[in-house]
């Protein structure tokens, strides 16, 4: 029975691990009203984000080389879902707030360059382009949320005007901040 519950998480781990991360066809497009202006976000599957998970676990679990890949992989999908919820992959009122106002007062980064730190799905900056800031960058710590940002700055028409770039804002260096408003 052991040997089967091994063989069928493999199976399932091996799927998760094949799976393109970023499928069009997982990402939910969800339209938002921003003021009297229609932005649209992709947004990330509970299932994409689980399999983010596993890919980290997995990746942990090949390090150590042993034969406790099992118990590894459970331990550290544990870890990881309570760690590192994926706070990003969900919109968050306060971004939609922000969005609005941005749009409903665009004197507030009009020809200005603006910085995002926690862009999640980039709402707030992509509102913020869209307003007329000259640039924005937008960061997170969460390398996924990058890609979503980017993939929906493109989808609004702002992908040139928006910038992304991976920052843990609990621990930045001045390099990264340097590197991030340059």
């Amino acid at each position: 029975m052991g040997d089967l519950l091994s063989q069928t998480r493999r199976k399932l781990i091996a799927s998760a691990l094949s799976t393109p991360v970023l499928d069009p066809a997982e990402a939910d497009l969800i339209p938002i009203l921003c003021g009297k202006r229609q932005v649209l976000l992709r947004t990330p599957s509970q299932e994409m984000l689980l399999r983010e998970h596993v890919r980290e676990a997995d990746r942990i679990a090949q390090l150590d080389g042993g034969d406790n890949y099992d118990d590894i992989m459970q331990s550290e999908c544990t870890r990881l879902m309570g760690e590192r919820p994926t706070f990003w992959g969900e919109l968050w009122p306060g971004a939609v707030v922000l969005g609005r106002l941005l749009l409903d007062e665009p004197t507030l980064v009009s020809a200005r360059t603006v910085l995002e730190v926690g862009a999640g799905l980039g709402l707030a900056g992509i509102c913020a382009a869209l307003a007329g800031a000259a640039s924005v960058v937008a960061t997170d710590y969460e390398e996924l949320s990058l890609h979503f940002t980017a993939r929906n700055a493109a989808e609004n028409g702002v992908g040139g005007r928006v910038q992304t770039q991976l920052l843990d804002w609990t621990e930045p260096t001045s390099d990264d901040l340097l590197t991030s408003v340059a």
